[in-house]
């Protein structure tokens, strides 16, 4: 049975360690997000337990992530069974729907205008994308761990990563 999960974003728990280097922060603390397709402050996102999630950040100016957002990341759930989340970091809210309208985004975008999730993940340039897969600790316990992340987008990798570690 699929389980899901609805998980508070200031609560998202995920290992602080990857490849020797360390994240700023062992929480990923997205309560700042924004949810620009119905334009609420987002409280939390449903998350299936079973599959490997790809946070994956963009902005309207970065030429790379039109091609991401519209081709790539919609194979990379459609084919590996990825949940893949999109966090666009632009400052104009307006700016960031009008694209997601524009260009018919059907991934679940989030904005973090503010930066203080890129601050704390100490993401500097976009695209940027991270992968994280569930850790059940108890049967009715876990934490998301982050698997890996890097700057610009190597779907040979993620794929890779995604294989490895289903």
């Amino acid at each position: 049975m699929m389980r899901l999960l609805v998980i508070g974003f200031s609560f998202w728990a995920l290992a602080i360690t990857v490849g020797g280097g360390a994240l700023a922060a062992s929480v990923l603390p997205v309560g700042e997000l924004w949810d620009l397709k119905s334009a609420e402050k987002a409280k939390g996102v449903v998350l299936d337990q079973s599959k490997l999630v790809l946070l994956n950040f963009w902005a309207t100016w970065c030429t790379n992530c039109k091609y991401e957002l519209k081709v790539q990341l919609p194979e990379l759930s459609q084919k590996l069974g990825v949940q893949v989340v999109t966090v666009n970091i632009d400052k104009e809210e307006a700016r960031a729907k009008h694209y997601v309208k524009k260009f018919e985004i059907a991934l679940p975008v989030f904005q973090d205008s503010s930066g203080s999730l890129l601050k704390d993940l100490g993401v500097v340039n976009v695209p940027h994308w991270a992968l994280y897969k569930f850790k059940a600790k108890a049967a009715s316990s876990g934490a998301w761990e982050l698997i890996a992340h890097q700057e610009g987008f190597d779907q040979e990798k993620i794929s890779e990563l995604v294989k490895t570690n289903k």
